[in-house]
């Protein structure tokens, strides 16, 4: 079976959304362009995620609830939110039961490989949403995260206790052999804002 890739990266504390690596993911997933309007935008939000879902057979308000908390992640509010008033940490629980359900759909689609790239900029919030994501999605999903030396000793907790956790830990690659690596296919330009 072909696998479903996934990529997202975040970005340093300050430069964008607390969840900017899982905002890429859902963009990429619901084929959102940097320049799509407004509306463009979330009929691709509303309409890619319910698809994406579809393997869960989730009832009416929690594929709402889901839907609107994913959008969420990526700073879209959609029309006729569910979590439009949600105090933010019922929203930050939502967001995390959102992307456990996801994982869980994507991978009942098929096999799924996520990756997060520069995970040592992660905010605790992210870190959070991932580490859940990880305990708890079921089915063919791979979540395979990137991120410095002192990421796990600034960390220690991230991963811990979990059987569904490994770390390796690598060395930098000399110059030479660094150029040699492939380049992504499809190099990401400019920063995402989400619509007005």
């Amino acid at each position: 079976p072909t696998v479903r890739v996934l990529h997202g990266r975040s970005l340093e504390s300050g430069q964008g959304l607390v969840h900017s690596a899982l905002a890429e993911i859902l963009r990429e997933s619901c084929g959102v362009a940097l320049d799509d309007s407004r509306a463009v935008v979330l009929a691709k939000f509303q309409d890619g995620l319910g698809e994406a879902l579809e393997p869960l057979r989730l009832a009416g308000p929690d594929l709402a609830t889901t839907v609107a908390a994913l959008a969420a992640t990526a700073a879209v509010t959609l029309p006729g939110s569910p979590l439009r008033t949600a105090e933010p940490r019922a929203l930050a629980e939502e967001q995390t039961r959102a992307w456990s359900r996801f994982a869980s759909a994507l991978g009942a689609a098929g096999p799924t490989l996520i990756v997060l790239e520069d995970l040592h900029w992660a905010a605790d919030q992210l870190l959070n949403t991932v580490g859940r994501l990880i305990a708890r999605s079921i089915g063919p999903v791979l979540v395979l995260a990137t991120a410095r030396p002192q990421f796990l000793e600034d960390q220690a907790a991230f991963g811990a206790g979990h059987d569904r956790f490994s770390s390796i830990p690598l060395r930098a690659l000399p110059p030479r052999p660094s150029a040699r690596l492939p380049r992504p296919r499809h190099p990401r330009v400019g920063a995402w804002a989400p619509p007005r």
